[in-house]
């Protein structure tokens, strides 16, 4: 039986570099020593070695994908680095150990590896989308592709946010992840009594079929029907006698399955098909194990069950944006931060990449987060359901508070943006609107939000920052810093010309300052006897 075109694509893919690279499986990406590194031995990553590759003029799944990308590899590292999400024209490679994530197939050094490589790119549909692994001089690179934009955000959100699971979150103790998977290959090795292999995840191909209706009914129900099509393993082994008794142990397996028999061997529900490379260094041989059933949420697709509104309400300014009384919840109430309650909401014609900064330090203060963080407009069906949306751009939310009158936009000019709360935006908690005039504008507002907020220029604690403006206006109040002494004198002056010229009997002044000011109160006796004659 012929095989598929994109199999045939994964042989080429899989063997053009065999120099070291950080990244050597697809199951690596978060993984310390994979995607992350540990360089003082405590067992945590305070280093991403990752970057993230965005064309010049990217789309806005693009930046979404990337954005997101960027946050969960952010949210894995006690380090933050906004600076993950590159455009190819801005990028440099930084060494051997940092693997770069390709978003989309426009990318020149896409292209460029595909060339050297000679190596075709996969055919993918409207519905599908593909992660592939490639070694080239030394380096690792993971390719995002898809066949359209809507798929290239779901791909990213399947492998990147899900990631280590295949598909089901079950937990990392019971569920199915590639490491979990890596381990039943190995004891099925052992079982054989084959000499275990290096066995690498290579690439993953995703299918997406759409499955929207017109019908109410229809829509009621969940349709989760994304899956791994198709999940590609190399086995690379030290001699041809291991690998041709490893492929006769996979046929067997495969004829055994279809009889009915080890149906829970290397069978899996969120995979339709494991496909083996395997190798000893000069032949290769490729063999698919297909999955034996479909999942129940496959055959019998239950109902939506509808989100819940916030019962809690939310009020807050700027300054408390990144606290539990914003963004954040403290679910156990323990000082601790440990839930992100917002969502970023864009516009389809999105397009400004420094959205992946913002992303990031939406996961900086925050022990526990959800994926995705940023979504589209298109996607949300009730806005009523985020805690506190965050609405960045001309998105249709956006638009609706402008209808209802609860946001007045100011006349906005190039490079210029407004950030504004919006109190009691769609329910009873308030909302954020970030709205520029154009995508530099747009591009300038959220780095600063990303990356130096709430200060004004450095994000240092020796820095200006908005804060100081609410306690120095507080303290002026009360007549703190000079304000007393400034108001007095305005007075003063004013009397004095009214005063001038005049003859008074006597002047009698109680001065009341925050503080003792000798010298103040010197001044303001000079002054008097200086333009008026007292008798």
């Amino acid at each position: 039986m012929k095989r598929p075109a994109f199999s045939v694509i994964l042989l080429t893919i899989f063997f053009f570099g065999h120099l070291e690279a950080r990244i050597k499986s697809l199951s690596q990406v978060f993984l310390l020593q994979g995607g992350l590194v540990d360089k003082d031995g405590d067992n945590l990553a305070e280093t991403i070695a990752l970057s993230i590759v965005i064309p010049d003029e990217p789309s806005a799944a693009e930046i979404a994908v990337a954005a997101d990308v960027a946050a969960r590899a952010n949210f894995e590292s006690l380090a933050l680095d906004l600076a993950l999400v590159n455009k190819e024209s801005q990028f440099r490679q930084q060494g051997q150990e940092e693997t770069v994530i390709l978003i989309g197939s426009r990318l020149r050094l896409f292209e460029k590896l595909r060339r050297e490589s000679k190596t075709p790119l996969p055919a993918l549909g409207p519905n599908q989308g593909a992660i592939l692994l490639l070694e080239h001089s030394g380096k690792s690179f993971i390719a995002l592709l898809a066949g359209s934009d809507a798929a290239l955000v779901k791909t990213g959100r399947a492998f990147f946010l899900r990631w280590p699971y295949l598909w089901e979150i079950w937990g990392r103790e019971n569920g199915l992840t590639y490491h979990s998977l890596e381990t039943d290959l190995a004891k099925f090795w052992e079982d054989e009594e084959i000499v275990p292999p290096t066995s690498v995840v290579r690439s993953i191909r995703y299918e997406f079929p759409d499955m929207t209706s017109s019908s109410e009914s229809i829509r009621q129900l969940k349709f989760d029907t994304g899956e791994i099509a198709e999940l590609a393993l190399e086995c690379i082994f030290s001699d041809r006698k291991n690998k041709e008794k490893a492929a006769r142990s996979l046929e067997a397996l495969k004829g055994d399955q279809r009889r009915g028999e080890r149906t829970l061997r290397l069978n899996y529900p969120g995979c339709r098909s494991l496909s083996f490379v395997l190798s000893d260094g000069t032949t290769k041989e490729e063999i698919s194990l297909p999955r034996l059933s479909y999942p129940k949420r496959l055959l019998t697709p239950s109902y939506k069950t509808p989100r819940k509104r916030p019962a809690q309400e939310k009020t807050f300014d700027l300054l408390s944006l990144f606290s539990d009384r914003g963004f954040y919840s403290d679910g156990d109430k323990d000082g601790l931060l440990d839930g992100l309650e917002t969502a970023v909401i864009i516009p389809d014609n999105f397009g400004a990449t420094a959205l992946g900064s913002l992303a990031s330090r939406f996961v900086l203060p925050t022990a526990g987060a959800s994926f995705p963080i940023v979504c589209f407009d298109t996607e949300v069906e009730d806005i009523k359901t985020i805690p506190v949306p965050c609405l960045i751009g001309d998105n249709r939310f956006t638009g609706d508070l402008i209808k209802t009158g609860k946001l007045k936009l100011p006349p906005l000019g190039k490079g210029q943006a407004l950030v504004q709360v919006v109190s009691k935006a769609f329910n009873k908690t308030d909302s954020l609107v970030v709205v520029a005039a154009e995508t530099g504008g747009m591009e300038k507002i959220l780095a600063y939000l990303g990356r130096t907020f709430p200060y004004f220029e450095d994000y240092s604690e020796a820095s200006p920052e908005l804060a100081d403006i609410s306690e120095d206006v507080e303290k002026f109040l009360r007549g703190e810093g000079g304000s007393a002494e400034a108001f007095i004198k305005s007075k003063l002056d004013l009397f004095s010309k009214e005063m001038k010229g005049k003859n008074l009997e006597f002047i009698s002044a109680e001065l009341y300052l925050p503080e003792e000011n000798s010298k103040f109160t010197d001044y303001i006796k000079y002054t008097l006897e200086k333009s008026m004659k007292v008798e």
